[in-house]
């Protein structure tokens, strides 16, 4: 995306560049389709698979839904500025349109590469997830303060510490979080900790 805005930078500073509208326009109207179709039928697996990998596929395909529909009517605006007194301004609409665009998205990869770092440095977001198995687990007198969670693509590393007391019901707390797992389309790592209490 750099190397296309310096290229677009170039472009403004030679004067623009002109573009065959028709054909732009019927591809803009064919990329719109195709990118909203596959962003709906990623959209649907999405609600069911709780995948890392997935839900960063689909922000690709968000991405590139708008990005194709921003392109798509920048070329219908510049067809009806060819139709208007300032049409030698035309030319230039290809270049400002990709600097534009790309100042726009260029931070979106950056936040999903910050994402799936955190991700896998065991430090991802699982606020919802994390509510649910606390829930589960209040049940034997288990704290949110007692449960780790770090979510790695459809796994989740549960470790729950435990005192003495406690210890008896370990299997039902382990069964419960499986089963809230197993819910949530989730592969649970369970880990007990025994502390002093």
């Amino acid at each position: 995306m750099l190397y296309r805005w310096y290229q677009r930078c170039g472009a403004l500073l030679d004067g623009g560049r002109l573009v065959t509208l028709d054909l732009a326009l019927m591809f803009g109207v064919v990329n719109v389709t195709g990118c909203l179709l596959t962003w709906w039928w990623l959209a649907r697996y999405a609600r069911v698979a709780r995948s890392s990998l997935l839900a960063a596929e689909l922000r690709q395909w968000q991405m590139d839904t708008w990005l194709s529909a921003a392109v798509m009517l920048g070329f219908g605006f510049t067809w009806l500025l060819t139709q208007s007194p300032w049409a030698s301004y035309a030319r230039f609409a290809d270049p400002v349109m990709v600097l534009i665009i790309a100042g726009y998205f260029l931070p979106m990869p950056i936040r999903m590469v910050k994402g799936a770092l955190r991700e896998l440095m065991f430090g991802g977001s699982c606020t919802s997830v994390r509510q649910d198995v606390v829930e589960d687990v209040a049940d034997f007198d288990v704290t949110a303060d007692d449960v780790r969670l770090a979510q790695v693509g459809s796994f989740l590393m549960v470790d729950i510490q435990l005192d003495k007391q406690q210890f008896n019901d370990a299997q039902e707390i382990v069964d419960s979080v499986e089963q809230r797992c197993k819910r949530l389309n989730l592969r649970p790592v369970t880990s007990l900790t025994l502390v002093a209490g």
